[in-house]
């Protein structure tokens, strides 16, 4: 069977978009209209793609320049999050290529996700209506670095690292954070130590181990400030002589030595009369 021509296919899809803007219908009433229409299509594709090129010829620029030497750390992290952007909306499909059967479950799942009945977190979620395709992005503004706006696109082909993000935090009991793991892994970048969770969070410590799997670790500076919380760190060993080394031991009383009252340098009990003269000093223990 022939497969159809995808330059014939995308041609018809953008006269067809052509002519639904002007009010028009697909296929149009006379032949010299769909004639006209597949024209302009191919002037705009012509023009989409040089841009489209010249868009990817600046994502390369961007990513070059990150990994020269000589760069300011701190400006890297932003260099390569401007060239992931851009390529990040080249892969998504003009409005008019949209499958629109596959739109609405995509949209929906979405908004499933961030919602209350899942993540709770519906404030992380933003979007935007372009020529009537819904285009989604997790809001991560102060995630990366410190006092900046910032979002990640969400789209069909991510949205099952947006379901694996949001499966892993569940199973931790921090499914608010979804937005931050979800753009973390899409990044490759740890966010900033501002943007862990506060040792407050019950589940703080898995919460940063995700993070941390997400790239390597990250230098203080202007845009990361601060580091992450680390678990306290176990109490200095202090060295003691031999005899608090040593097991405790109980005498016949059963009372442990530092139980003890200590009276004229003897060792005395409760079970020692201190009046007797018979049974002054704890038989336990020598006297000190």
């Amino acid at each position: 069977m022939n497969q159809p021509d995808p330059t014939t296919d995308r041609r018809d899809r953008y006269a067809a978009a052509m002519a639904k803007r002007d009010g028009d219908t697909w296929p149009t009433e006379y032949e010299n209209d769909e004639a006209d229409y597949r024209r302009r299509a191919d002037a705009a594709m012509a023009v989409a793609d040089a841009e489209q090129a010249e868009l990817r010829r600046v994502a390369d620029g961007l990513e070059r320049d990150a990994a020269a030497p000589g760069v300011a750390e701190i400006v890297r992290p932003a260099l390569r999050d401007a060239a992931r952007q851009i390529r990040a909306a080249l892969a998504v499909p003009a409005a008019e290529e949209q499958p629109e059967n596959e739109t609405p479950d995509f949209v929906t799942r979405v908004l499933e996700l961030f919602s209350a009945s899942h993540a709770d977190a519906y404030g992380d979620l933003f979007w935007t209506v372009d020529n009537g395709a819904v285009r989604l992005h997790a809001n991560v503004s102060d995630v990366f670095a410190w006092g900046g706006s910032d979002c990640e696109p969400i789209t069909p082909d991510t949205l099952p690292a947006l379901e694996r993000a949001y499966a892993d935090l569940k199973a931790v009991g921090a499914e608010e954070f979804t937005a931050e793991l979800y753009a973390a892994r899409q990044r490759g970048m740890r966010p900033q130590g501002a943007a862990y969770p506060s040792k407050t969070h019950e589940s703080w410590r898995q919460v940063s181990a995700l993070y941390d799997a997400c790239g390597p670790e990250r230098e203080l500076g202007l845009g990361n400030p601060k580091a992450p919380p680390t678990a306290a760190a176990p109490p200095a060993v202090v060295p003691q002589p031999e005899e608090a080394m040593a097991p405790e031991t109980v005498c016949v009383c059963s009372h442990t030595r530092r139980e003890h009252v200590t009276v004229s340098g003897r060792l005395l009990c409760d079970t020692c009369d201190p009046d007797s003269t018979d049974n002054l000093v704890c038989r336990g223990f020598d006297a000190l």
